[in-house]
C-alpha cells in the first residue's frame, strides 16, 4: 500500500500545480484557443476536460474502477476537437465535479494492493499493455504534460505566474 499512497501523493501534487494556473485563468475565456506559430493551440478548457477524461480513464478505467457517466467527459477524449462551450456545465460547477473525480481518484489508487498494482492491464489509446502500476505512473506524467501549457494561457491572459 506504501507504492499507491506515493502515487496518489505525487498524482494530487501534480494536480495542485495545475491548479495554480487553473486559478490564474478567466472563466469566461476558457474556450479560447491560441495560435502558436501558426498552429492553433487547445484551449485551457480542453486541457482541463482532458485531464478529467485521461484521469478517470487511467486510474478508474484500467484500475478496476468505474469511469463516471458525465455527458461531457468523452468530449475531452485524446484527439477530439474542442466542445463547444455552452456543452458544458457552468465553469464553477464543472471544476467541482472534476474535484470530485480527483477525490476518488486518489481514493482508488490508496487502496491498490501491491498485488492490485502489479495487475496487467490494457491501455487502448495507446495499444500498450503493461500493470497498473506502470499506467498509474503514467498518469503522474500525463497531469505534468500539460502543466506548461496551462501556465502559457494564465501568461496571455495577464496571470502572474511564476
Amino acid at each position: 500500500m506504501e507504492t499507491a499512497h506515493t502515487i496518489a501523493d505525487l498524482l494530487d501534487q501534480g494536480r495542485k500545480f495545475n491548479l495554480i494556473y487553473i486559478r490564474m485563468l478567466d472563466p469566461a475565456r476558457l474556450h479560447e484557443r491560441y495560435t502558436f506559430n501558426g498552429m492553433e493551440m487547445n484551449s485551457a478548457q480542453w486541457i482541463i476536460g482532458h485531464l478529467a477524461w485521461s484521469e478517470a480513464g487511467m486510474v478508474l478505467g484500467l484500475c478496476g474502477g468505474q469511469i463516471p457517466k458525465w455527458p461531457w467527459l468523452e468530449q475531452f477524449a485524446a484527439g477530439k476537437p474542442a466542445p463547444d462551450e455552452l456543452e458544458l456545465p457552468a465553469f464553477p460547477g464543472w471544476t467541482a465535479q472534476i474535484a470530485d473525480l480527483h477525490q476518488r481518484c486518489l481514493d482508488h489508487i490508496r487502496q491498490q494492493s501491491a498485488e492490485d498494482l502489479a495487475t496487467p492491464t490494457y491501455v487502448p489509446v495507446a495499444n500498450w499493455h503493461t500493470t497498473r502500476q506502470k499506467a498509474l505512473y503514467h498518469a503522474v506524467r500525463h497531469e505534468s504534460f500539460h502543466t506548461g501549457q496551462l501556465g502559457w494561457i494564465a501568461k496571455v491572459q495577464g496571470g502572474k505566474t511564476p
